[in-house]
């Protein structure tokens, strides 16, 4: 595979810890990662297959397990 400007990367499954803003991380299992990549998106579907539930309102989005709050974090646009 090859990013926009002919790059080539590697697009794999694999655990991917995250950052939030907060300080804390979150480990999301079996995501689709695209190396290389400055900054990559998470497809919300891919932790609701894990059993949490993305959730949004207005520019914040929260991702929970049951009752618990796993992350929440606003909404970040790159320029």
């Amino acid at each position: 595979m090859y990013l926009g400007d002919d790059e080539p990367c590697v697009v794999r499954k694999s655990d991917v810890m995250i950052s939030i803003s907060n300080g804390s991380t979150l480990k999301l299992r079996n995501i689709i990662y695209i190396s290389k990549m400055k900054r990559n998106l998470i497809f919300v579907g891919q932790p609701a297959d894990g059993g949490m539930k993305p959730t949004f309102d207005g520019d914040i989005c929260k991702i929970t397990k049951g009752v618990m709050v796993m992350a929440h974090d606003r909404k970040v646009l790159c320029a």
